[in-house]
């Protein structure tokens, strides 16, 4: 995909899932949330890798939009973040003494941080689940018309932080599964 049409295509499936959600107008934070989101999955896509300042700043964004009235909501998502990313750092551990190379790299551990706190425990399961699924959807597809079963040129791999991202920002603004 086109560099220039990648951060737009982005925008675009965020907008509209934000616009369908039955959320209030857009807020400054959401707007930030969606940026960021977008940036951090537009640069795993080009070059594997999603950038510390990227995690660090969803992070800061997902803190300030935590639920502070509500005790319960406030302990789920600070129990998310800081549970989801230890069992992304288990599987990346696991499957690198298993096979012997990385299948899941530290970024998408350090990201899982900024979405625990956004989407909160209950929610967070459910951003991995569909982000499992719509990664392997996107495989299928890419098997079945010939084109590899990657997003790189070597078909080596299939960056993991475009599905995460989109779906943190889909449960969040849905505001559903928590």
């Amino acid at each position: 995909m086109r560099l220039a049409v990648l951060p737009v295509a982005h925008a675009a499936i965020y907008a509209a899932l934000w616009w369908t959600s039955p959320l209030p107008p857009p807020s400054l934070v959401a707007l930030a949330v969606a940026g960021v989101l977008i940036w951090i999955s537009c640069i795993d896509i080009q070059r594997f890798e999603i950038p510390d300042t990227g995690a660090v700043a969803l992070a800061v964004l997902a803190a300030l939009a935590l639920p502070w009235a509500d005790r319960v909501a406030l302990a789920s998502h600070l129990i998310a973040a800081a549970v989801w990313p230890l069992l992304f750092l288990a599987v990346a551990t696991g499957f690198r003494w298993l096979k012997g190379y990385d299948g899941l790299g530290l970024g998408d551990v350090k990201l899982m941080i900024g979405i625990g706190l956004l989407c909160g425990l209950g929610g967070t399961v459910f951003v991995v689940l569909f982000a499992a699924l719509a990664a392997i959807l996107f495989l299928l597809v890419a098997s079945l018309k010939g084109s590899g079963t990657s997003m790189r040129p070597d078909n080596s791999a299939v960056a993991f932080g475009p599905f995460l991202c989109l779906s943190a920002w889909g449960i969040w603004v849905w505001g559903t599964f928590e």
